[in-house]
C-alpha cells in the first residue's frame, strides 16, 4: 500500500486506518467490500493494541504513546461498529487521497507489521 507523505503526528493513526481501506475501496484483485480487513473487524480494545505494537512494532508503539490525541482517536474508531468504521475509513480516505494498490508498503514495511498486529491483537 502507498501512503501518502503525511507528518509523523498524524501517520499512526490514519495508518491504522488506512488499514482497512483496502476492504472499502478494493484492490487490484477483489471489487469494493469482497475482503474483510481486521481493522473493520477486530475486537481488540486499544491496551490489546499498545501491547502488540509494543512487541510487534516498538517504533510504532512509542509514535502512539508520545501521542494522547491520536490514541484517543484510535480509541473512538474502535468503539464504533464495523460499518461505521467503514463510514469513517472511507470518509479519511477522501480527506488524504492517494494511489492504493494492495501490495506497495513503501514505509518500511509499517503496512505489514500493522497488519501482523491487528491478527494478534486479541491474544493479548
Amino acid at each position: 500500500m502507498k501512503w501518502n507523505h503525511l507528518s509523523t503526528r498524524t501517520a499512526l493513526v490514519i495508518g491504522l486506518a488506512a488499514l482497512a481501506t483496502a476492504a472499502t475501496v478494493g484492490t487490484a484483485t477483489a471489487a469494493p467490500g469482497d475482503r474483510t480487513h481486521p481493522m473493520l473487524e477486530t475486537t481488540c480494545s486499544v491496551e490489546q493494541i499498545e501491547a502488540a505494537l509494543a512487541e510487534h512494532a516498538p517504533d510504532l508503539a512509542q509514535k502512539l504513546a508520545q501521542r494522547p490525541e491520536h490514541r484517543a482517536k484510535l480509541a473512538e474508531l474502535l468503539a464504533k461498529s464495523p460499518e461505521e468504521r467503514r463510514i469513517v475509513i472511507q470518509q479519511r480516505q477522501g480527506e488524504h487521497p492517494g494511489p492504493h494498490d494492495g501490495g506497495h508498503d513503501g514505509h518500511d514495511g509499517q503496512h505489514a507489521r500493522m497488519l501482523e498486529v491487528l491478527e494478534v491483537c486479541a491474544t493479548y
